[in-house]
Parts: structure tokens; C-alpha cells; sequence
């Protein structure tokens, strides 16, 4: 996502700032009964406030 910005001419103070919000994301995975917590390090998971910035970014970006 940092990359996606950086092109389209974000300024690096509001990359950091965005980038932040998902610092350190972690969500939780079962298998049968098995349950792990994972960190999140690519893209943002469900429920973050990021989504529906990305969504927009993703929209604009690929209509071009």
C-alpha cells in the first residue's frame, strides 16, 4: 500500500501516518480447534479503519 501512495504523490509524512494505523495488526486464525494469532504484514485485515481508504485508493487508481 506504502508503494501505491508514494506513487501517486502522497507526501511521506501522511505514508507514515496511514502506515501506522496498521503497525503491529494482529488477527487470530482457527484450524479445526486449534487457534493462532498471526501479525498482519501485508494489505490490512478485516475490520480496520484502513479499508475503506484502500478501497477508495484501489477504485480511483484502477480506473485510470
Amino acid at each position: 500500500m506504502a508503494w501505491a501512495m508514494r506513487k501517486k504523490g502522497i507526501s511521506e509524512v501522511m505514508v507514515r501516518a496511514v502506515m501506522s494505523l496498521n503497525e503491529g495488526a494482529k488477527t487470530r486464525v482457527r484450524v479445526g480447534l486449534e487457534l493462532s494469532e498471526v501479525e498482519v504484514k501485508v494489505g490490512v485485515h478485516q475490520g480496520s479503519v484502513l479499508t475503506p481508504l484502500v478501497f477508495a485508493m484501489w477504485l480511483t487508481w484502477y480506473g485510470e
